[in-house]
């Protein structure tokens, strides 16, 4: 899958909401499960084409979905915020990806508290968490260094 193509299906899931036919189209109801799907499809799309350059300059290209985050932005949809994390302990595992040294085999990042992440492929073997990073954090590292 290119960006083009990911651009070319959300489009395709902004029109069957418009039109109403999400859910016949195999669509969820709640539009923040696509959308995030479309926002770590696009940052596994440009890791996976950005692969070699970030190598070279020590970047690691990552997705990061904290899960439920106490905001005003999300309290008016839940009425349950007792498990939802603060923004302070959202930013925790953000932060020490940004700060922390590179590890030059680990090729994507991936954070579902409460969710599951997408399953390893043959190219990227899932391996253990790191103990430094909390259960929000899988990473994926290449066979070979």
């Amino acid at each position: 899958m290119t960006l083009d193509d990911l651009d070319q299906t959300m489009r395709d899931y902004a029109a069957a909401v418009r039109c109403g036919a999400a859910a016949r189209h195999g669509w969820p109801e709640w539009i923040n499960i696509p959308s995030k799907i479309g926002q770590v499809t696009a940052v596994r799309i440009y890791a996976r084409d950005q692969r070699e350059q970030a190598k070279r300059d020590g970047q690691l290209i990552a997705a990061v979905c904290p899960g439920l985050v106490d905001t005003r932005a999300s309290r008016p949809w839940f009425t349950d915020m007792s498990h939802a994390q603060s923004p302070g302990q959202a930013a925790l595992d953000v932060v020490k990806l940004a700060t922390d040294p590179i590890d030059p085999h680990i090729t994507a990042s991936w954070s579902s508290k409460g969710g599951s992440s997408p399953g390893p492929s043959p190219q990227r073997p899932h391996t253990p968490h790191d103990p430094t990073l909390s259960d929000q954090i899988s990473v994926f590292r290449e066979d070979k260094p």
